[in-house]
């Protein structure tokens, strides 16, 4: 995703073959038997879904439901090793992309912890919200930008109704660079309103590098939060099978007045253990908050990806 340093099956380079799985272990045969069972099920719900609400043409159009699921374990300095463990569902029915499209998801970026959506080594569970969400969605582009209001209800006791609006800009550049601006404006019946801008640069440099820059700022009604957060990264190719993410940043927030939150650096190695779907994450990084005085604080991630999809 333009913007964000984080490596996913997509950055990919192009024209990469996975390698050839030659393993006998019994145990990888299960996985894998399991993996292809379960996203079967789950694009079959979706289209399933798709066909109660607008027929059968649904059939012929690409699904891009996904579930993603990441297990593993951080450990930080004078802490101890703590949960690194979350599970992002997305139902996407394009058989109404000619009307409106319904939705279904979960962990909702309004409601992610800022620190982490910014931050590659940081998921922080205990912050997160797991609830279910569902409404209805539109989308229309004009000739520079791509507009999708949306209406929408939390899935869960105590119901919450919400609306936001999302527009998304591309930046022309002339040479290798590219750009991209996002706003999101929304409104939760329970938490008040809030209103997300993130602008976004990359350049490749090869075959082998990408340079990405991100800012970004949120404000929120409740607790009249105001969250910034600028961002510096390169990906590195090592093979078809291995890169690299090199990550830096600074987090901003005003308490009242704006004042230096947080700095970090990381560095995330990322191997593909199986085709375009199962991959495995060692993320060592440094951080200095303010919280504590701006020392060091040293941390070490690690976490196996897997996606269910059945394009994958």
């Amino acid at each position: 995703m333009l913007g964000s340093t984080n490596l996913s099956a997509a950055e990919t380079p192009a024209g990469a073959e996975p390698a050839a799985d030659t393993s006998d272990d019994s145990t990888m045969e299960w996985l894998i038997e399991k993996r292809h069972d379960w996203s079967d099920r789950f694009h079959s719900m979706a289209a399933s879904i798709d066909e109660y609400f607008a027929g059968e043409d649904s059939l012929g159009l690409e699904n891009k439901s996904y579930v993603r699921l990441r297990l593993g374990a951080r450990w930080e300095e004078g802490e101890r090793v703590g949960e690194d463990t979350d599970l992002k569902v997305r139902i996407d029915l394009p058989i109404t992309k000619k009307r409106w499209k319904l939705f279904i998801e979960n962990q909702l970026d309004e409601f992610e912890d800022f620190d982490s959506r910014n931050r590659a080594d940081l998921i922080r569970p205990e912050s997160r919200d797991d609830s279910f969400y569902g409404g209805i969605s539109g989308e229309k582009e004009t000739e520079n930008w791509q507009l999708r209001p949306e209406l929408g209800v939390k899935l869960r006791f105590p119901v919450d109704l919400f609306t936001r609006f999302r527009a998304t800009r591309p930046i022309e550049i002339e040479g290798p660079w590219e750009g991209q601006f996002r706003q999101s404006v929304y409104y939760f019946h329970q938490e008040g309103f809030g209103a997300r801008s993130r602008l976004s640069f990359q350049r490749p440099w090869g075959d082998q590098f990408l340079w990405r820059t991100s800012s970004e700022a949120e404000w929120q009604d409740e607790g009249e939060e105001f969250n910034l957060a600028q961002v510096f990264g390169l990906n590195h190719i090592l093979n078809e099978d291995q890169a690299l993410a090199y990550e830096v940043g600074l987090l901003g927030e005003r308490d009242p007045s704006l004042k230096l939150s947080s700095y970090y650096a990381n560095v995330r190695f990322r191997q593909r253990l199986h085709e375009d779907w199962l991959f495995f994450d060692v993320i060592p990084g440094v951080s200095w908050p303010r919280d504590k005085d701006f020392d060091s604080v040293v941390s070490l991630t690690a976490r196996v990806e897997i996606l269910f999809s059945k394009g994958l």
